[in-house]
């Protein structure tokens, strides 16, 4: 719709009275607010008001408006006098608002008309409103007064029709949506009877609305305008239509009427996909709005089936996405602001559906804000259109307005779209609106209603305005538009997570999450640049489907548990597992964690704000998460993991439309993150409409399409195989078993393409892992749900697969974050109680925090940044950065290794992972999953050197500096850890610090350098690998044979448990690393690799580590196989078949590769060669030549013949006899009394007292 250029007269005198109108007509209807008739005179006294500017402004615009205004208000104001006339009879000029309640139940036509005429007046009517108000506020602004004053007169007008609104909506509630009171005559039959005035003034305001287009081509004739129409998307009236169908069946009474909904959504949806858009932003927003509300209409049909009013809410629900609908389809800002009108009226009804007080005081509160912001909304948009009323004219318009008048336009604006986006401080009324209204209404109202906001933000003030409010940084490299929305984004994100730790009310608890997300969303939005915006809009979809997805979910566990409160919900995932799953998968992508939607979406918001050179907006968004992550995964733990306490009821699964719409918008968000391909078709033309993109940006959202290989699908979507034998732990463990088997067998036969390091980590993976659900089998044979262990296990693997196979930092991140996130805080905290899922929690968190550095360091590095030795060649463009940022992208990504591999030296104890996890899964952790973090060293040291020897440069810069931080970081943590274990008495935590301790002489190793330093360290992996592994199965075993954790109850059990004590002494000569054993070779070379570095300090630094790993191996030898029994482990008997056959594998493992070194060093002198990092020579027996050589089969050879020997000899010449035991003159009791294990190493022990981690001296052993 155009106006053409017209001259501007008018008389000033007009204006005066009608602002004395405005203010005397709203302050006389707030003193008299009760007394219906008066409400509706002051209300006509206020109108007039109006007219007078209108006529004040003598032109065309308010010409036509003041014809359409008056027309409208006069049959409106008539129709609510007339039903208050029939409603209170004789009673009418005294008659309250309180009084007409009774009236209204026995008169519901009336009523409604009376409600009809009371809304329409103030702008809110089912068959939408003239453009009166509009108009005559464009002539208002047009008119001959200075633009300021004609500024004051519309928002004037704004702030008095907003209290007008809370006037007749306070009003509404009491005579029309309140239930009766007992004072109401419930024994009168009700009428459905109205006078014929009532019934045509009816008519008239349904017609005049439905004929907005003739009605504005009469009153533009008249007033000599030109007028042009636009066109709405059929979606729009297929909703529209679909409300009235719903209403008349619903009045009808007829049966199938919710189905008429779905229908209506359906075809709706159809119409969406099957017919073109105007725009790329509104083929964004339709689809967007109609996947949801047929999700949401499917939903409704089993949420809503007992509750009252179900024609009312269909009605509304369906005239709510018709609005929806209309304002992103029109180019038109008449009808929009029209449409936005009728979301605001429509939404209402749906919020205040509960009809309590709660609902209504939020609907209140929603009602007055929304539509007091569109008013104000209303002049900013007129002002961009500077005589235009169409969108593409305010890209035409907007470049020749003054700088002056677009920022106030632009305030204008952004204070109607941030209201409805509940940005800070305009944020009110969602957190008391989302709670109040029925699920099914919370769900499109945090992930569509808001939008909207988002929506006008693009729409108006990005794409319409030629970037004209981001040309020039003022405030903090942004342009004061952006400044301003950053930081109302900034402050929405913080309030919204901050609040949301507090609440233990579910609902409340995701509304304060919506302002968070939306928060983010503001936040980047307001960097304006290309990759922001696609960014911003890209998780705006993302969180329309999971923010459906867990309020819909929360709504299906309230409806069955009939509270809101967290507490209550606990165990729920026993009784509804399909509901509870879909809600899991909503707090998985709402976290941002792969393979689900929102994690691309995060992440491109992350980068724009670092290639936008606002570093700290980042960091940010990620200490967000962060926090954000706390209360999702309490959610979390509450459902899943807590038992369902026998004082709350046991509750039966959600009917199976709720569980369909939850399982399709789940489906949604994993099946957009599998292919984020598709959501950023229709995200990029948006982002181009408003921004161009830098040469930079298509390269980051290439990078986003992560290629997944076969063998890493199989384990992370062969997951759910353990599931489909949830009552058959022994097929679930079969099954997961040979999920990892396939897998193997896949790598080996189409990872070919991997290089050496690639491939041989992708192929242990699998095998180990196999190996420990073996194991499994047996150890956790009387644990409880094993499926669920068995499914996170097996995803837990196929992304360590994942990182093997990476080729580029975003690929080896997003396969980073499924490997240490969510699947191993499963993993971790399957026994579900208290001290499981707190531990759990605290290393969740502390991998989440690591993982934000490595984050950060893609970010800066390039997110195509090559990360394999066959792109090598690519990585030399990396230097054509600046020095310090490659140096900084760097150290982030080895900080975040480095924290993965617990070695940063002070409190190991937090960073480390929990000794309540399954014991399958701690042997898993320590002897390969921590090994992705020295992958990760070795590639970025190895891939950073051999690169800058590619292109001649010295690797003097400061890559050494991060190398030697690094090599001491793993030298004192080595001591430090190993101390730690010779401290404790926890069987499996004894195991657990030596990990840590071990992987320090990796980390030295690798960041040592050199070809002697990189295979020490990748040969020290390999022999860790088998031998921790070994020991945390040998642990197992013990605590399964004798149920306890403690090495003070144990003692004397090799008696009674060879095999285990054999095993526990291969693994512990290994770990050790006394020659011939595996683990001597490794440290070995380590040794000569620091000394050929110039580091005898660290080497000898790692020589006491290895005296250290010999005490603590000998205190637990002594302690739990030697000695005196206890009386209460005579029950004690060997570990079951399957446990000790994994245990038998892994001690082979140990043995072969301590006696042929070579069949490892092989294929890590290939990776060197792959690296540019040099070469060995290589033997069977070890390394033939140079440092470190030495000949480990030979050695073997000698002592097997040395052993044989001796065994002979005892065998042939020695004759044993069996004496008295001398007892020193002590009692029998006493001389056979056993050494408890702090007493070992007591002095020591003691002079520890102050070390972090030492629990023997509180212990009294």
């Amino acid at each position: 719709m155009t106006i053409p250029s017209y001259t501007a007269s008018g008389s000033f005198i007009l204006f005066i009275p009608g602002l004395l109108f405005l203010l005397y007509g709203a302050w006389q209807a707030i003193r008299q607010r009760q007394n219906a008739r008066r409400l509706i005179l002051w209300g006509a006294v206020h109108d007039a008001g109006l007219i007078c500017m209108a006529l004040g402004a003598a032109n065309a615009a308010a010409g036509t408006g003041v014809w359409l205004f008056v027309a409208f208000q006069l049959l409106a104001r008539g129709l609510s006098w007339s039903a208050l006339n029939s409603l209170a009879g004789p009673a009418a000029p005294s008659a309250t608002f309180a009084a007409l309640r009774g009236a209204v139940k026995l008169q519901p036509v009336n009523g409604a008309l009376f409600a009809l005429g009371l809304m329409a007046s103030v702008g809110g009517s089912p068959f939408l409103i003239p453009e009166g108000r509009l108009f005559i506020t464009q002539g208002i602004l047009a008119s001959s007064l200075p633009l300021h004053c004609g500024l004051f007169c519309t928002v004037l007008a704004a702030v008095t029709a907003t209290v007008l609104i809370a006037l007749h909506v306070d009003a509404l509630r009491q005579c029309f949506l309140q239930p009766c009171s007992a004072a109401c005559d419930g024994d009168a039959p009700a009428s459905c009877r109205s006078d014929a005035l009532t019934l045509v003034l009816g008519v008239l305001v349904a017609l005049m609305g439905l004929a907005r287009a003739p009605m504005l081509d009469v009153a533009a004739g008249w007033a000599g305008l030109q007028v042009a129409h636009a066109t709405v998307h059929p979606a729009f009236w297929i909703y529209f239509a679909g409300a009235f169908v719903c209403g008349v069946a619903a009045w009808a009474k007829f049966r199938w009427m919710p189905h008429l909904g779905v229908l209506a959504c359906a075809a709706a949806l159809a119409a969406t996909l099957t017919l073109d858009a105007p725009a790329p932003v509104a083929l964004l927003f339709l689809v967007m709005i109609g996947f949801i509300a047929f999700i949401v209409s499917v939903y409704s049909l089993g949420y809503m089936a007992h509750a009252h009013r179900q024609g009312w809410y269909w009605f509304f629900l369906l005239l709510t996405f018709a609005s929806l609908a209309g304002i992103v389809s029109t180019p038109d800002m008449a009808a929009m602001y029209g449409y936005w009108e009728l979301m605001t009226f429509a939404s209402y009804f749906l919020v205040v559906h509960e009809a309590n007080r709660v609902a209504f005081d939020a609907g209140f509160k929603y009602y007055l804000m929304c539509a007091g912001g569109a008013l104000l909304m209303l002049p900013g948009m007129l002002l961009l259109g500077n005589g235009g009323l169409g969108l593409a004219d305010v890209r035409i318009q907007s470049a020749l307005l003054s700088p002056h008048v677009l920022n106030m336009a632009a305030l204008l604006c952004l204070v109607g779209f941030g209201v409805k986006a509940g940005l800070v401080p305009l944020h009110s009324w969602l957190p008391d609106a989302h709670p109040a209204a029925p699920s099914s209404v919370s769900g499109p109202l945090s992930g569509i209603i808001t939008k909207m906001g988002m929506f006008g933000i693009v729409v108006l003030l990005l794409g319409q305005t030629n970037g004209a409010l981001f040309a020039k940084a003022e405030v903090f490299g942004l342009s004061w538009f952006g400044s301003i929305l950053t930081f109302m984004g900034a402050a929405t994100l913080i309030f919204g997570e901050l609040m949301a730790l507090k609440q233990d009310d579910i609902k409340r608890m995701l509304a304060y999450s919506t302002l968070g997300q939306l928060g983010e969303i503001a936040l980047v939005l307001g960097m304006g640049t290309w990759l922001a915006t696609a960014g911003a809009l890209s998780h705006m979809l993302s969180h329309a489907i999971m923010k459906d997805l867990l309020f819909l979910g929360a709504g299906a566990l309230i409806l069955r548990a009939g509270s809101r409160k967290l507490a209550d919900l606990r165990g729920l995932g026993q009784c509804m597992p399909w509901t509870v799953s879909c809600m899991a998968v909503g707090l998985i992508c709402i976290m941002g964690l792969p393979p689900f939607t929102a994690f691309f979406s995060k992440y491109l918001m992350i980068q724009s704000a670092i290639h936008a050179g606002h570093p700290a907006l980042a960091a940010l968004i990620l200490i967000g998460s962060l926090v954000g992550a706390i209360y999702y995964v309490r959610i979390l733990k509450t459902l899943v993991f807590e038992e369902r306490p026998a004082d709350l009821p046991m509750v039966e699964e959600a009917p199976w439309s709720i569980r369909g719409a939850l399982m399709a918008l789940a489906a949604l968000s994993l099946l957009l993150g599998l292919a984020p391909w598709a959501p950023l078709t229709l995200v990029i033309p948006v982002a181009s409409a408003c921004f161009a993109p830098a040469s930079m940006d298509l390269v980051v959202l290439q990078s986003v399409m992560a290629p997944w290989p076969v063998y890493v699908a199989v384990p992370v979507f062969g997951a759910l195989l353990p599931a489909f034998f949830r009552r058959n732990p022994i097929w679930a463990a079969r099954s997961s078993a040979f999920v990892l088997l396939l897998t193997a067998a896949l790598v080996i036969f189409l990872g070919r393409d991997l290089d050496t390091l690639s491939y041989c980590f992708a192929l242990i993976v699998p095998l180990i892992g196999a190996l420990n659900v073996f194991y499994a089998q047996g150890y956790m044979s009387h644990s409880h749900t094993q499926w669920r262990f068995y499914c996170a296990f097996t995803a837990m693997c196929g992304g360590l697969v994942g990182i093997s196979a990476s080729t580029y930092l975003f690929q080896f991140f997003l396969f980073w974050e499924i490997m240490s996130s969510w699947t191993l805080y499963m993993a971790i905290a399957h026994e579900g109680d208290k001290a499981s899922l707190r531990e759990a929690f605290k290393y969740f968190f502390f991998n989440v925090l690591g993982a934000g550095f490595i984050f950060v360091g893609v970010c800066v590095l390039g997110p195509a940044t090559p990360f394999s030795s066959e792109s090598m060649q690519h990585l030399t463009k990396l230097f054509l950065l600046p020095g310090w940022v490659v140096w900084g992208g760097t150290a982030l990504l080895a900080i975040g290794f480095v924290m993965k591999a617990a070695q940063l030296p002070f409190r190991i104890d937090w960073q480390m992972h929990p000794a309540l996890a399954p014991t399958p899964v701690s042997g898993y952790i320590s002897s390969v999953l921590l090994k992705s973090s020295i992958l990760g060293l070795i590639k970025l040291f190895m891939l950073m050197g051999g690169s800058l020897a590619m292109i001649g440069v010295s690797a003097a810069w400061p890559n050494e500096l991060i190398q030697t931080v690094v090599m001491w970081i793993g030298g004192i943590t080595i001591v430090m850890a190993a101390t730690q274990a010779l401290l404790v008495n926890n069987v499996k935590l004894v195991f657990i610090y030596s990990t840590v301790s071990q992987i320090g002489y990796m980390v030295l190793a690798v960041a040592a350098g050199g070809a002697l330093g990189y295979a020490g360290g990748m040969l020290h992996v390999v022999n860790h690998v088998f031998f921790k592994d070994l020991l945390f199965l040998v642990c197992g075993a013990v605590m399964f044979a004798t149920h306890a954790d403690s090495l003070d109850d144990l003692g004397g059990i090799g008696r009674k448990m060879p095999f285990t004590l054999c095993m526990f002494a291969i693994a512990g000569l290994s770990v050790v690393g006394v020659p011939p054993t595996s683990g001597f070779s490794s440290k070995w070379i380590i040794y000569h690799a620091l000394m050929q570095a110039d580091q005898p300090f660290l080497a000898l630094l790692s020589l006491v580590g290895s005296v250290l790993t010999l005490a603590y191996i000998a205190k637990f030898l002594h302690a739990a196989f030697l000695g005196q029994p206890s009386t209460h482990l005579d029950h004690v008997q060997e570990a079951p078949l399957t446990m000790r056959v994994p245990m038998a594998i892994l001690a082979i493992g140990c043995i072969i590769t301590g006696i042929f070194p070579g069949l490892m060093l092989w294929p890590i002198n290939a990776i060197l060669g792959d690296y540019n990092a040099g070469s060995l020579v290589v033997g069977l027996s070890g390394l033939q030549e140079g440092p470190g050589a030495w000949n480990a089969t030979g050695l073997s050879v000698m002592m097997a013949i040395a052993a044989a020997a001796g065994w002979y000899f005892v065998r042939r010449f020695v004759v044993l006899r069996e004496v008295d035991v001398h007892t020193c003159g002590l009692p029998t009791e006493v001389a056979t009394s056993r050494m408890a294990p702090s007493g070992i190493y007591g002095g020591l022990v003691r002079r520890l007292a102050w070390f972090p981690g030492n629990t023997s001296v509180d212990n009294k052993s």
